[in-house]
């Protein structure tokens, strides 16, 4: 099993300043898809739950129904406040403030050739201006929802991550 996990003490500085958050388990069979084991090496993922005027910005891939929020992983030299606002630039070109720690995730997901664990920990904040999809690529759309989310298609952690933000 590969582990992508914060340092034991940057696990330890996030729980210590937020001691009131469980952590949520997720358990993924993907055992029809091979992991390809060939990419950079990170420390969990950051998942970014951006408001701006009592809306949530999603994205979603062109062509699809599935909107999420925006989700990276996070940089082996990167704190994981840096990667929440550091997504939100790279994905859909905002920029955030006021970024606060809301919930943990620790999923595995089970590939034919490996499993991986990794933790990915939400964050909500404020975003300034409004999303620039130039920034997130051409096959990519971001815009922000008002008072729609219950009619949206959402995977379950992106759901989750709302309810434990908003």
């Amino acid at each position: 099993m590969l582990l992508e996990l914060p340092t034991a003490d940057e696990i330890d500085d996030l729980a210590a300043r937020t001691p009131n958050l469980t952590v949520r388990r997720y358990e993924y069979d993907l055992v029809d898809r091979k992991m390809d084991l060939d990419y950079t090496p990170c420390k969990g993922e950051a998942v970014v739950v951006a408001v701006k005027d009592g809306g949530v910005l999603l994205m979603k891939t062109k062509g699809t129904s599935l909107w999420t929020l925006p989700c990276d992983r996070i940089g082996m030299h990167e704190t994981p406040e840096a990667a929440a606002a550091r997504v939100a630039k790279e994905r859909c070109g905002l920029a955030v403030r006021d970024v606060e720690l809301k919930a943990f995730y620790d999923v595995t997901r089970h590939y034919q050739n490996v499993s991986v664990k990794r933790l990915f920990i939400v964050y909500s904040c404020r975003a300034e201006g409004d999303p620039d999809v130039s920034a997130a690529g051409t096959d990519v759309e971001c815009s922000i929802h008002f008072g729609d989310l219950d009619k949206l298609a959402l995977e379950e952690m992106d759901a989750q991550a709302l309810a434990d933000s908003l």
